[in-house]
């Protein structure tokens, strides 16, 4: 799989920004273009609406975190089919456990500024649950992801927790199943059997 960060939480300057679109519509094109000759596809990192749209409208798979999606963008990620894995547990770890890691509590640039970079990430859980509700209702298709860190990666089953608050059981098991399967490719785990369509329809 192709992999290419959209959106990073840049350390540019006094502080990180999740504004920065960073790729042109033309380079994106061209990332599309190349790895679908390579026969893959790519997913984007990106955070907000613009970002976000502009990937899509670029021709990526996936949109990986998405925790500022809007309406508009959650119509247009489910017309083109474009998969979400939102991956809100790693910022609850990072919240609890980032400094013990080695992510620093405070970042401080060259120029003297400064963000508190634990507290900005713990930020993005409550738009992230915002953002899972939207993406439901425009019924965006999801994938499981953690994006846990080293020794973070015992918390994974988090992430279902935390979808569990705003999301169907029955969605929250296509997320981590069929859904997978259909974006990696994999048509028949992509197609539960009756009992297993029959299973996800309970909750």
């Amino acid at each position: 799989m192709l992999l290419f960060c959209l959106l990073l939480l840049l350390l540019q300057k006094s502080r990180p920004r999740l504004t920065n679109t960073q790729f042109s519509e033309a380079e994106l094109k061209a990332i599309v273009e190349e790895a679908g000759a390579a026969g893959t596809y790519v997913c984007a990192h990106a955070y907000t609406p613009a970002a976000i749209q502009r990937a899509v409208k670029c021709g990526v798979a996936s949109i990986e975190h998405g925790n500022y999606l809007d309406e508009y963008t959650a119509r247009l990620m489910s017309h083109r089919r474009v998969f979400l894995v939102p991956t809100l547990v790693t910022y609850r770890e990072i919240v609890r456990h980032g400094t013990a890691a080695g992510m620093p509590e405070v970042w401080r640039s060259g120029s003297g500024g400064s963000c508190k970079l634990v507290a900005k990430v713990g930020d993005a859980v409550d738009a992230g649950l915002r953002s899972l509700s939207i993406a439901d209702k425009a019924k965006v298709p999801m994938c499981f992801g953690s994006d846990l860190l080293g020794n973070m990666h015992p918390a994974q089953a988090g992430e279902f927790e935390l979808r569990a608050r705003v999301l169907p059981s029955a969605s929250i098991l296509r997320s981590a199943t069929v859904n997978c399967a259909a974006l990696f490719g994999m048509k028949k785990l992509s197609r539960p059997s009756a009992a297993a369509a029959r299973a996800g329809s309970v909750g």
